[in-house]
């Protein structure tokens, strides 16, 4: 009787260590892949976050200055307007920070997305995705001329806008920076072509 109940206890004691042994394989196995997935999935939706917030405040900001020149044509040259341009940058930068600034956005993924494992990626507990703006948003005008064909050249004018945001999922925390480029203004300068070239043809 007393050799049955120990080796009674010891069954139990055999399967309660087992499955402790298992629990712990198993947190160790998701910890290990969240670290190495949930940084991955929280730098997608911040990118994608940002340049939706990005592009619908240039749009926004175009279409207000619709009939509003960004460039210039005094005395007979072409040149970039930097005052019209510097307004309509300004009014960007605004409308991003305000944009990312007054809310703090939130997002959904599924626990499988976050281990990484593709059979799991629609299944699990939806596990909120926190996205903040860390800086103010910044810009940069670049200016370039492009050779387009004879005596033609293209005067094309575009802002380079960088964000600065911060997701948490799952306790991880993931610092991300999006830059983006928008083309502002096209211009193209036609010159005379000329009638015959250097080859005599």
């Amino acid at each position: 009787m007393s050799l049955n109940r120990r080796s009674k206890k010891g069954r139990i004691s055999c399967i309660l260590i087992t499955s402790a042994a298992v629990l712990l394989t198993l947190v160790v196995w998701v910890s290990v892949r969240l670290d190495r997935y949930a940084a991955a999935v929280c730098e997608t939706d911040c990118r994608e976050y940002a340049r939706r917030v990005m592009s619908s405040s240039v749009r926004e900001s175009m279409e207000e200055l619709e009939g509003v020149s960004l460039y210039t044509t005094e005395g007979g040259t072409v040149a970039a307007d930097y005052r019209e341009i510097n307004i309509l940058k300004a009014d960007i930068l605004e409308r991003v920070d305000r944009q990312l600034g007054s809310v703090k956005a939130f997002s959904e993924t599924t626990l499988g997305a976050l281990l990484g494992v593709t059979v799991l990626n629609w299944l699990g507990p939806e596990i909120p995705i926190d996205i903040e703006q860390t800086a103010a948003a910044s810009g940069e005008v670049v200016t370039e001329l492009c050779s387009v064909g004879i005596n033609e050249t293209l005067l094309r004018v575009r802002l380079r806008l960088t964000v600065e945001l911060r997701a948490m999922t799952a306790g991880k925390l993931c610092p991300v920076t999006v830059t983006d480029e928008y083309v502002l203004c096209e211009v193209l300068i036609s010159g005379d072509v000329p009638a015959f070239y250097a080859g005599g043809e």
